[in-house]
């Protein structure tokens, strides 16, 4: 029999090439076996019989310091994340946000170099975070694009993201850390130095100076369906093209986040006809599982907005046909209070909370595959951003696996969750699929759904995928 620290006994692997049955070993952090069951030996064994156990789970769009000081989400809503059965995040972070005193409305003058802020980033989450965590830079200026090859050598970034369809000055997203958005030469500068270093080129698709057109004819409506109108899947669609041309002439690879609408997603069927391999697609469950009429109402606002149902639709259709590679959250933390001004949308802030709904709401719905589901949750996240030892179960890896149970059934209800949020838009629904234990590095983080103490995460420094 072979000796390991952590034996997990009598569950489904499941794995993007199938569901196989095994044991899996793991000594000194990484797993050394997958074996026939009962051919280990082992100093602790987990009983995962009737359960599937997928690779740890992979948030690749998170928000750490958006609206609180970094270290303290690091400290405290990563807690979330374990909860999610999730075992990695990647923030996409800003850098007046990271390793300075925290404003609430910060200006063009905070915007720093990320040289002077990331080693105090990185002390904050290791030996602090629940979860292991990466990070992705939002590019707001020249300095930014020209630091890039800085930023992936001594930093292990090697993703960054761009808000294409905006330019200039922001005054109202000083609040999270964003006073400046690049123009176009900022975005090429940045595209051409993510192609120079094997890097990703995230973007927000959401052409803004559009939408603050469609805002004013917008303004004397104030319900979520506004929201959606000012900002319609088209001009996705538009900004996703225009970035595939960025691509192209600059070799980078294209990474829209959060699709929401059929023509976004349509738009990125075309980039990967025309750029194979280097094209890849990022949704989240609000924007297949809300739409613009839902019941949740305000707390569902997000940026960009979520659509209709035949958007939902479109949505599933491209994740089942792989034109949408990976499932994130976009986890944007924050209290009722601080979001939503009753009756009035466009006062209401943006962003939902979504690390512990996001498997089960992939898994409720039935539309995937569970190895469609690993693929979308962890395997191509783990690819596409560079995690070398994350998002598979097989010798080598890392230790992270994510028990679920699925036949486990449990209304959401925020007073359950451990984020700080005190809501959540899926409110009331009874969702079937829910991990029950994560393991880090073969440290149990989560237990019965509820993180554990263990504050084992480390900064994920990344070579090019």
């Amino acid at each position: 029999m072979t000796r390991v620290d952590v034996a997990v006994t009598g569950g489904s692997l499941v794995m993007p090439d199938g569901v196989h049955e095994g044991d899996v070993g793991i000594t000194a952090g990484t797993i050394v076996a997958v074996a026939a069951p009962g051919s280990l030996d082992a100093g602790e064994t987990i009983d995962a019989h009737e359960l599937h156990v997928f690779p740890g789970l992979i948030d690749p769009h998170a928000h750490p310091g958006n609206l609180r000081p970094f270290e303290l989400d690091i400290a405290e809503e990563t807690r979330a994340a374990a909860a999610g059965g999730i075992t990695a995040i990647l923030g996409t972070v800003k850098a007046p946000r990271l390793g300075q005193p925290f404003k609430e409305m910060t200006t063009p003058e905070d915007v720093c170099s990320y040289n002077d802020v990331f080693e105090l980033a990185r002390a904050a989450i290791d030996g602090h975070s629940h979860v292991d965590v990466g990070f992705s830079y939002v590019v707001m200026d020249d300095r930014h694009a020209r630091e890039i090859a800085e930023y992936a050598e001594r930093h292990g970034v090697r993703s960054f993201k761009f808000f294409v369809g905006n330019r200039g000055p922001n005054p109202s997203s000083g609040r999270v850390g964003m006073p400046v958005y690049g123009d176009d030469g900022v975005h090429w500068l940045g595209f051409r130095a993510a192609g120079e270093t094997g890097s990703l080129a995230m973007i927000h698709a959401e052409n803004q100076q559009v939408a603050r057109a469609l805002h004013d004819e917008e303004r004397g409506d104030v319900d979520l369906a506004a929201w959606s109108r000012h900002s319609p899947g088209w001009l996705e669609a538009e900004a996703i093209d225009r970035a595939t041309t960025f691509a192209e002439q600059s070799g980078a690879r294209l990474y829209p986040v959060h699709l929401t609408s059929k023509e976004g997603v349509a738009a990125v069927r075309r980039a990967k006809e025309r750029l194979p391999g280097r094209v890849f697609g990022e949704t989240c469950p609000q924007y297949f599982a809300l739409h613009d009429r839902h019941p949740a109402g305000l707390v569902a606002k997000c940026a960009p907005p979520i659509h209709g149902t035949e958007d939902n639709e479109a949505i599933w259709r491209g994740l089942e046909d792989g034109t949408i590679d990976v499932v994130g959250t976009d986890h944007i933390h924050q209290t009722r209070a601080r979001k939503v001004v009753e009756g009035d949308v466009w006062r209401t802030n943006a962003g939902v909370p979504g690390h512990e709904t996001m498997l089960p709401l992939l898994l409720s719905a039935n539309r995937l595959s569970l190895p469609r589901v690993a693929a979308v949750a962890s395997t191509n996240a783990a690819r596409i951003f560079g995690l070398a030892r994350k998002g598979s179960i097989a010798p080598g890896f890392d230790g992270d696996l994510t028990l679920v149970d699925l036949g486990k059934r449990r209304v959401v209800q925020a007073d359950d969750l451990e984020t700080m949020s005190d809501f959540t838009p899926f409110e009331g629904m009874e969702l079937a699929g829910w991990p029950v234990l994560a393991l880090l590095r073969g440290t149990v983080i989560m237990r019965d759904g509820r993180s554990t103490d263990a504050t084992v995460g480390r900064y994920l420094f990344r070579e090019a995928a």
